[in-house]
């Protein structure tokens, strides 16, 4: 998945872990999520121009910190989608594929955070180059959003959708490339052990995960086709009738892919 959506998911889980607790939690400052950010910030307000916005929390371990102190009892994933489908897809840039929002809760209100990064030194020698910055946009929500947490109908979306769009790229030489990915995330949902080979080994050893909320993560990370050029979503097959049904698929796909990430991370949270 796209380095916004896994920092997303890796602040949701982490936090969740250290907010009940759980003494094995790991540190999101040593995180995989983050291993190309030279900072990450937490800041008051949405971003404004020729002003600094206060600051909250100079990284993620103080933030949770400082989540402590408000009051918080769980943070949640939310994904809000882009007014069109090239917008959903195009998470070639950090803050693509439509609104990835954060939710920090206590028992009767939410904040919500949204990130945005920029390039701050280019030549970084350890390839730190990204400074993240998490705005808080929205204070004291009420009542609060629903998440998205029913992992079981996550499971049975994208268990359903993954064959299909196997299926198709097999049976076309534009998107035979991508049937590989598709196959990881077919054995995610039944493997013992679905993060391991991932690219997000440090989530695995969160002990707020259940194996089904494991497979859930591995399976959709696995799938994740989405991106700028030459990916998935990069144009569609030459056969106008074979394209309509490759841009269903392509739809149908993208849902069940976020809402497992969204409904597996959130799985972590106990309010």
């Amino acid at each position: 998945m796209q380095g916004h959506v896994y920092q997303a998911v890796t602040l949701t889980v982490f936090g969740n872990e250290h907010l009940r607790g759980i003494a094995t939690a790991p540190s999101p400052n040593g995180a995989v999520a983050f291993r190309y950010s030279k900072s990450t910030v937490f800041v008051d307000g949405p971003p404004a121009k020729g002003e600094a916005n206060p600051l909250l929390a100079s990284d993620p371990v103080a933030w949770f910190a400082w989540l402590k102190t408000q009051g918080i009892r769980a943070i949640r994933m939310h994904h809000v989608p882009g007014e069109t489908q090239y917008e959903d897809y195009n998470t070639v840039v950090f803050g693509g594929g439509g609104r990835w929002l954060i939710e920090t809760a206590t028992e009767k209100r939410s904040d919500f955070w949204q990130s945005h990064s920029e390039v701050v030194d280019q030549k970084a020698p350890d390839r730190r180059i990204w400074g993240d910055t998490f705005n808080r946009v929205a204070v004291n929500w009420q009542p609060r959003p629903a998440p998205l947490t029913d992992m079981a109908k996550s499971r049975v979306d994208l268990a359903a959708v993954l064959p299909k769009v196997l299926a198709f790229a097999k049976a076309h030489e534009e998107k035979r490339d991508f049937a590989e990915f598709f196959e990881r995330g077919i054995a995610a949902l039944s493997s013992a052990a679905p993060l391991a080979k991932a690219a997000a080994p440090d989530i695995d050893a969160c002990q707020s995960l259940t194996l089904p909320a494991r497979q859930l993560l591995g399976a959709a990370g696995a799938s994740w086709v989405f991106g700028g050029m030459s990916w998935w979503n990069d144009g569609g097959v030459a056969d106008p009738e074979a394209n309509k049904t490759f841009r269903a698929l392509t739809q149908e796909l993208w849902e069940a892919v976020v809402n497992g990430i969204v409904a597996g991370a959130n799985s972590s949270a106990v309010l």
